[in-house]
C-alpha cells in the first residue's frame, strides 16, 4: 500500500484459472458494478490484477469471475463480501483541490481531513481569533472538519493534540458559475400521447403492467412544451426513445433510429428546436452497458463465433456448476452463455475494451449531439462500464463537444467515477436516501449536516455542485408513495430546490402522483391534476429557486429549534433562505415574518408535516 496525497494505492490480485474470461472488482467503491473496474491478466497469466487509488473509508468488495462467480483473494467462493479499511494516518489539507478549498455563495469553504483520534480542529486567519469548525464528520477511518469564512487571508489549523499546520494561502480561483438547472425527467411512453388511436395501446390511465404500451410520443411532448416552460424547466431528460421491443427501451435494437411508436428523427429534431425557443435543453440517455438480443452484432455473433478479443460481447466458455445459464438462445449446437445486465439474458453486456465497441459508442454520442440541443448525456448502468474505456471515449467526444456534461447513473457516493477525464456528475441517490431518512425521522439535522459534509468531501465541490439531485425516478417508487403524505412529498422537493446541484423532477411528482415499484412508478401522466392546490404550491417552489441565487449557490445548514421545528437555512453573502419543517404531531406557532418572497408567509402556525419558506 502506497500513498499519494490522501488516495492510497491498493493492489488487488486473484489467481487465474483456465476458463476465466473476465474478472471484475465489485465493491462499495464502484457501486458493486460489473465491469467499471476490470482486472487484467499479468504477463505470466498467473494472476488477475488491478491497482486502485482509494480515499480513506471502509469498503466491502468481491472478485467476480465471468461476472457471477464471487471469490475472495484465495479464490474461495463467498457469499458475503470482504472488508477493507483505508485509514487516514495524518493531517491533510490541499487548497488547490476543491475537496479542501472552494468559494461558494461569496464564502470561502475550507476543509481538512485527520486521523480518527483528532477530535477537534480550530482555524486561525489573519486579524481574527481561532474559530472552531462549522461542520464535522467522524468515522472509524477518518474525521473531517469544515470552516466557513468571509476572509481571504492566510490560515493556520490547530488540532486538540497541540499540533499546528500551515500557514496556507487561499488559491486565486474564481467561484464556479451556477444557475437554477432544473431537470424534468420524462418516461416517453407515459408522458403524453397525441394523434395515435386508443385501440393501438393500453387505455391511458390504466394501471401499467410489465409489457404495457400507452403510446406517449414526440408530438405529445411538443404539445406540452408550454407546460414545461411555465413550470420553469431548464433541461428535459428523456429516457430511451430508440428502436426497441420493450416499453422502457433500455434493450435497444437500433441506436440510430427512433422507435416507431414514439415518432421519427425529424420529429425529435423539431422537439429540440421548439424546446430551445423556450431555453430548454435536452438530456439524452446513453445505454452502453448492454444491447438487446436483436441488436445486429449480437445476432451475428450467435451465428458466427468471434475470437474473444474481437467479440462485442463476453461469451463464457465456463459451464461449471457456479456458472448460470443466462438465456435460452441456441447457436445451433450449445446453449449460449454470455455476460448480461443483472442476469437478464435479454440484455447482453457489451465488451467495452473492444475498439469497435468504443467507436460505436462514440458514433452514437456524436450522432445525437450533432442533431439535437443537448446539455448533458446520461449513462445507464455507468457503474458497469469500463472506466478506462469511457475515459478514452470522452476524450475524443470533448474535442467536438466540450460543453456537454456527462451524468453517471450510479447508486452510491464514490469519487472513482469523477476522476480526471471521466463523468462530470451523477444521479444523487445518496442525497435522496438522506432526505427520505430525515422525513421518516430516522436521522436528525446533525446527522444530515455530517453526511452532506462527507458527500462534499468525497465528490469535491466542483462535482457536488453539478449533481443531479433526485427524489425519485423511473427505477424507484414515487416519493408520494414512499412517505405516504402529500405534505412530506412537497417538503422533500422543497429541500432539493434550495440545495446546490441540479434538482430533478420526475414527471407527475408536481401533481402528487403515486406509484410503487416498477412498473407502478411508471404510470401515465395525470393531466387532470394540473391547476390543483398541490401543483400551484409546487410551482411556487420552483419559482423560489429560479428567482433567488442563494437557492443554488450557497451554504446549507440543518438544525432543530427549541419548538421542535427542523430549520433548513441556505445562505450566501447577499441572501438567506429559511425553510421551517414540522415533522411533529401538533401545530407549532411561529413568528410572523416579512420577506422578499415566501411560501405560507401569512401563516402564524406550521401544522404537522407542513413547512414554510422565507427569502431575505
Amino acid at each position: 500500500m502506497s500513498e499519494s496525497g490522501i488516495h492510497k494505492q491498493i493492489l488487488f490480485s486473484l489467481p487465474f484459472e483456465e476458463g476465466d474470461e473476465s474478472c471484475y472488482l465489485k465493491g462499495s467503491f464502484n457501486c458493486n458494478g460489473d465491469g467499471s473496474v476490470e482486472l487484467l491478466k499479468t504477463d505470466d497469466s498467473r494472476n488477475w490484477e488491478v491497482t486502485l487509488k482509494l480515499l480513506p473509508g471502509t469498503y466491502n468488495y468481491f472478485y467476480s469471475v465471468n461476472q457471477y462467480n464471487l471469490f475472495n483473494e484465495q479464490r474461495e467462493r463467498i457469499k458475503k463480501p470482504m472488508t477493507l479499511h483505508v485509514k487516514q494516518e495524518y493531517f491533510f489539507h490541499d487548497p488547490d483541490s476543491t475537496r479542501f478549498f472552494s468559494r461558494n455563495g461569496g464564502f470561502f469553504v475550507i476543509r481538512c481531513i485527520t486521523p480518527p483520534d483528532v477530535k477537534n480542529v480550530r482555524i486561525e486567519q489573519a486579524g481574527s481569533r481561532k474559530k472552531k469548525n462549522d461542520f464535522k464528520f467522524r468515522s472509524r477511518d477518518y474525521n473531517l472538519f469544515e470552516f466557513i469564512s468571509r476572509s481571504d487571508g492566510k490560515y493556520i489549523f490547530y488540532d486538540n493534540h497541540g499540533n499546528r499546520y500551515g500557514p496556507f494561502t487561499p488559491p486565486a480561483r474564481d467561484e464556479a458559475k451556477k444557475s437554477s438547472n432544473i431537470i424534468y425527467q420524462i418516461f416517453p411512453d407515459r408522458f403524453n400521447r397525441k394523434g395515435s388511436p386508443d385501440a393501438e395501446f393500453t387505455k391511458w390511465g390504466e394501471p401499467p403492467e410489465r409489457n404495457s404500451f400507452f403510446g406517449g410520443n414526440v408530438e405529445g411532448i411538443i404539445e406540452k412544451i408550454p407546460y414545461l416552460a411555465d413550470l420553469g424547466v431548464d433541461h428535459l431528460y428523456l429516457t430511451p426513445f430508440y428502436s426497441s421491443r420493450s416499453n422502457h427501451r433500455y434493450d435497444i435494437d437500433d441506436y440510430f433510429s427512433v422507435d416507431r411508436r414514439f415518432g421519427t428523427l425529424d420529429q425529435l429534431t423539431t422537439l429540440s428546436k421548439k424546446l430551445q425557443e423556450d431555453k430548454i435543453s435536452m438530456i439524452l440517455d446513453m445505454v452502453f452497458n448492454h444491447t438487446s438480443i436483436y441488436f445486429p452484432q449480437f445476432v451475428r455473433e450467435l451465428r458466427e463465433k468471434l475470437p474473444h478479443d474481437q467479440s462485442w460481447y463476453k461469451f463464457i466458455k465456463d459451464t461449471n456448476e457456479g456458472m448460470r445459464k443466462r438465456w435460452p438462445v441456441k447457436d445451433g449446437k450449445t446453449d449460449a452463455f454470455y455476460e448480461s445486465f443483472l442476469d437478464n439474458g435479454g440484455m447482453p453486456k457489451l465488451n467495452h475494451r473492444n475498439e469497435s465497441v468504443k467507436k460505436f459508442m462514440l458514433d452514437v454520442m456524436d450522432f445525437y449531439a450533432e442533431r439535437l440541443n443537448v446539455s448533458f448525456l446520461r449513462y445507464d448502468v455507468a457503474d458497469s462500464i469500463n472506466l478506462n474505456s469511457i475515459g478514452d471515449i470522452f476524450r475524443k467526444f470533448r474535442e467536438k463537444f466540450p460543453e456537454i456534461g456527462h451524468i453517471a447513473e450510479v447508486w452510491c457516493v464514490s469519487d472513482i467515477f469523477f476522476r480526471k477525464g471521466l463523468y462530470t456528475s451523477s444521479m444523487n441517490y445518496g442525497l435522496r436516501n438522506l432526505i427520505i431518512s430525515l422525513m421518516n425521522k430516522e436521522i436528525g439535522p446533525n446527522r444530515m449536516n455530517s453526511e452532506l459534509l462527507n458527500m462534499r468531501f468525497i465528490l469535491g465541490d466542483d462535482v457536488y455542485g453539478k449533481m443531479m439531485n433526485i427524489i425519485d425516478s423511473h427505477d424507484t417508487p414515487r416519493i408520494r408513495t414512499i412517505l405516504g403524505s402529500e405534505k412530506l412529498a412537497m417538503a422533500a422537493y422543497g429541500i432539493i430546490m434550495i440545495m446546490d446541484g441540479m434538482p430533478s423532477i420526475y414527471y407527475g411528482d408536481e401533481l402528487s402522483m403515486e406509484g410503487g415499484p416498477d412498473p407502478d412508478c411508471r404510470r401515465t401522466m395525470e393531466w387532470e391534476k394540473v391547476g390543483s392546490e398541490f401543483y400551484l404550491k409546487f410551482r411556487e417552489l420552483v419559482k423560489i429557486r429560479k428567482e433567488n441565487p442563494a437557492a443554488y449557490n450557497g451554504i446549507i445548514r440543518f438544525s432543530r429549534d427549541k419548538k421542535g421545528l427542523i430549520n433548513i437555512t441556505k445562505y450566501s453573502i447577499d441572501q438567506k433562505i429559511e425553510m421551517n419543517l414540522n415533522l411533529g404531531d401538533s401545530e407549532i406557532k411561529t413568528k410572523e415574518k416579512k420577506s422578499l418572497n415566501s411560501i405560507d408567509e401569512k401563516s402564524a402556525t406550521i401544522g404537522p408535516e407542513e413547512f414554510s419558506i422565507h427569502v431575505y
